[in-house]
C-alpha cells in the first residue's frame, strides 16, 4: 500500500465485504483514509472495532492519533492515559502521550510522560535512545538544560553516532556558547 492510498482503500473495503469485522482490515482502510485526508472517517471505521478484540489496544492508540489530529486534543489525552493504566507494562501510551504533549507545547507535561514510559524499561537498550532524545526535547524546550543535556548524552551512550541527538545537542551548545569544540565536531 506504500504510494498507493487509493488502491489501498479499494483493497482493504474489498476484505471488509467479505469480513466485516477483520480488525487488521479495518486498520488498513483506517490508514488509507487517514493519509488521504478523511481523519473522521477514519475514525468512524476504528468505532467499528470492539473492546474485547485481541487489536483493541493498537486500534485505541490509532483513534488517539486521530483525535489530536482532528484537534480534539483533551479527547486524545483521556484516551492515552487510560490505555497507560490498562497497559501498565507497555511504553507505547506514556511515549505516545509525550509526542502528543510536545508537539502541543506542554513540554512539562511532556517530559512527565516521556519519564513514565522510561520507568517501564527494565534495562534501557539502543531501541531506547529516542525516549531519552524526546525527554531532552521537552526538558530543554521547557528551560530545564541541565536534565536535558544529561538525557542527550543518555541518548548517545545508547545510540553513539545517532545524527538527530548528535545535531540536537551541538546546535544547542552553540546557542549557549559552551562545548564549542565538541559542538563543531
Amino acid at each position: 500500500g506504500q504510494g498507493a492510498p487509493e488502491l489501498t482503500l479499494l483493497l482493504a473495503r474489498l476484505a471488509l465485504r467479505l469480513r466485516p469485522d477483520f480488525t487488521p482490515a479495518l486498520l488498513i482502510a483506517a490508514d488509507a483514509l487517514a493519509d488521504e485526508k478523511h481523519p473522521d472517517s477514519a475514525l468512524a471505521l476504528l468505532r467499528r472495532v470492539s473492546d474485547d478484540d485481541p487489536l483493541a489496544a493498537a486500534v485505541a492508540m490509532r483513534r488517539a492519533t486521530l483525535l489530536d489530529r482532528l484537534n480534539r486534543p483533551d479527547e486524545a489525552i483521556a484516551a492515552l492515559r487510560g490505555l497507560q493504566q490498562a497497559y501498565p507494562q507497555s511504553l507505547q501510551p506514556p511515549a505516545r502521550l509525550g509526542d502528543l504533549l510536545r508537539g502541543r507545547e506542554r513540554y512539562s507535561e511532556a517530559a512527565e510522560a516521556y519519564s513514565a514510559a522510561l520507568t517501564r524499561v527494565q534495562r534501557p537498550g539502543p531501541e531506547h535512545w529516542s525516549l531519552f532524545y524526546a525527554r531532552g526535547i521537552a526538558l530543554e524546550r521547557g528551560g530545564d538544560w541541565t536534565r536535558a543535556e544529561a538525557d542527550f548524552h543518555r541518548a548517545l551512550q545508547l545510540a553513539p553516532e545517532q545524527p538527530y541527538v548528535l545535531n540536537y545537542l551541538g546546535y544547542t551548545w552553540v546557542e549557549h556558547g559552551t562545548n564549542l569544540p565538541e559542538a563543531r565536531r
